[in-house]
């Protein structure tokens, strides 16, 4: 698989019904668990560690058990159904690729910017494996840019807060 997926640091949240996926870009430690457990009662849960991606935008499923900080501050491994998350066998399609930025002082909505895809490759490239190993990485991840519209950078507090937009993505005709 090296060298042939796009594999990217991220979580990965489907459409149960449409198999509609958001791929939530971000470097370790920043919310992509959280935002997996949070979001992954109302949408399906594909990963929140390592999002693969065909050419033609199929999101691989790695539904791996989660690292859950307990207490004590150590990491668990729950799997997904003993966290309530939905699951679906439906083919994953990536419709929005998303880099997240948890920041707990932010006020209000999620503030979403579509990113150039310039500053898009910049923002994913670090949060990627085997670039290297490929044929025109930089340009294999501008035609998945290119593929969903545009790359975002999503500013927001809490994981709930972004549902309603991972909602509106999802839910938009392809």
């Amino acid at each position: 698989m090296a060298g042939e997926l796009v594999m990217l640091h991220a979580a990965a949240l489907a459409d149960p019904i449409s198999g509609r996926t958001a791929v939530l870009v971000a470097a370790s430690g920043t919310g992509k668990t959280t935002a997996s457990v949070t979001l992954g009662e109302t949408f399906a849960y594909l990963t929140d560690e390592t999002a693969a991606i065909t050419r033609d935008g199929v999101v691989m499923p790695y539904r791996k058990p989660l690292s859950i900080i307990d207490g004590s501050h150590v990491k668990k491994q729950i799997a997904p159904s003993a966290l309530g998350l939905r699951s679906t066998e439906l083919v994953g399609r990536l419709a929005a690729l998303l880099v997240i930025e948890r920041d707990p002082d932010h006020e209000g909505t999620p503030v979403v910017e579509l990113l150039d895809t310039v500053d898009a490759i910049a923002a994913i490239a670090p949060q990627s494996s085997y670039l290297p190993s490929m044929d025109k990485p930089l340009h294999r991840l501008a035609e998945l840019i290119h593929l969903v519209g545009g790359a975002h950078h999503v500013t927001y507090a809490e994981s709930a807060d972004l549902e309603p937009l991972l909602a509106r993505l999802l839910a938009a005709a392809p």
